[in-house]
């Protein structure tokens, strides 16, 4: 599987700590990002958004839409946080199964971008991932 991180390690983090290519995210544009993959959608759960697919979270946006709490393998967690430890950091309560938070100011709509895809292709169901790659060429990784 690819990088979960490839364009904003690519890239580094900035002199302030911001990673990724491309504008900042705002939470309407993550919102509309995570609804356009297969089977999303949106639940509010703990007075909170959070994304699904078949019922299971891959997406968690803050209340005030400054943060969002992405899956990713445990195993890639700590190379996440350590590319830009201004912006990413290990998730509360979910953090021990290798959830990310991310602080939408400081990334790149391009890099939370691929988080989001590798956080629902972690999520949905093996055909559904199949089906997604074959509609976009394996290029959304």
């Amino acid at each position: 599987m690819a990088s979960p991180l490839p364009a904003a390690r690519q890239q580094g983090a900035d002199r302030n700590g911001r990673t990724g290519i491309g504008f900042m995210i705002r939470a309407n544009d993550l919102r509309r990002l995570a609804l356009a993959l297969p089977g999303a959608v949106e639940r509010t759960t703990w007075d909170t958004p959070t994304f699904r697919v078949k019922n299971r979270i891959f997406m968690i946006l803050g209340a005030d839409g400054r943060e969002a709490t992405v899956k990713a393998r445990k195993e890639h967690q700590q190379t996440i946080i350590a590319s830009a430890p201004r912006t990413f950091s290990v998730a509360r309560y979910v953090g021990r199964y290798g959830w990310v938070t991310v602080r939408l100011s400081r990334v790149g709509a391009r890099a939370m971008g691929v988080l989001v895809v590798d956080a629902w292709r972690l999520t949905a169901p093996t055909r559904a991932v199949a089906a997604y790659d074959r509609r976009t060429d394996g290029t959304s990784r």
